[in-house]
């Protein structure tokens, strides 16, 4: 049994609403089915593990990784990054989490059966300057690659680049509903931040 290090493994947001966007790598029905199969077979193991009492038989349904603490927001909600947090709780290095590490977790998730990686963070995942190695780490493990974002990097050419990648799904967190609440819940941000966001979800949908 491996313990790794822990990248802060809990996430709290509270999202005023939230846009997903799944890109076209499940978009053929072969695959996509493929896929259903194996969630199957692994839930099945899983039940088997707890009738028998023994182990479940299979690997984790999912696994998410903090990809990195550095964020170039300040949202209020944040538990992290707030403004209105103490200067203590901010007051320590930022980490990113190794790529090494990521090549081992994959390669473990690979070999004993699980399906899903998560990619988020108490910072924004997009900042992690090997981010693109991630996720086709994961996709070349056979896995589901999810990435939370804020949304403030996605640009035409990033857009592509996570398409091209076969990321299969993107969850943009928008903490505002307006450029004004945008502005109010991201201190320190231009409200013209809002419309940036939502056109880089536009992006997704056109690219996908």
């Amino acid at each position: 049994k491996t313990v790794y290090p822990v990248f802060f493994l809990t996430y709290k947001a509270v999202d005023a609403y939230t846009l997903s966007v799944k890109s076209n790598v499940l978009s053929k029905k072969s695959k996509s089915a493929s896929v259903k199969t194996q969630k199957l077979l692994q839930a099945v193991q899983f039940v088997r593990g707890v009738l028998t009492g023994d182990t479940a038989h299979t690997g984790p349904f999912f696994v998410t990784l903090e990809v990195s603490e550095r964020c170039n927001l300040s949202c209020r909600a944040c538990a992290y990054h707030s403004p209105d947090l103490p200067m203590a709780v901010n007051n320590h290095p930022l980490r990113d989490i190794p790529y090494e590490l990521v090549l081992q977790v994959c390669s473990e998730m690979k070999s004993s059966g699980g399906l899903r990686l998560l990619l988020i963070g108490h910072g924004e995942p997009l900042l992690h300057p090997r981010i693109d190695d991630i996720i086709a780490a994961g996709k070349a493990a056979g896995l589901e690659v999810f990435l939370t974002t804020n949304g403030t990097l996605l640009d035409e050419e990033r857009v592509r680049s996570l398409v091209a990648l076969g990321l299969d799904k993107i969850q943009v967190s928008l903490w505002a509903n307006s450029p004004e609440d945008y502005a109010r819940n991201h201190p320190g941000t231009p409200a013209a931040m809002f419309d940036k966001v939502l056109h880089g979800v536009a992006l997704l949908a056109k690219e996908k």
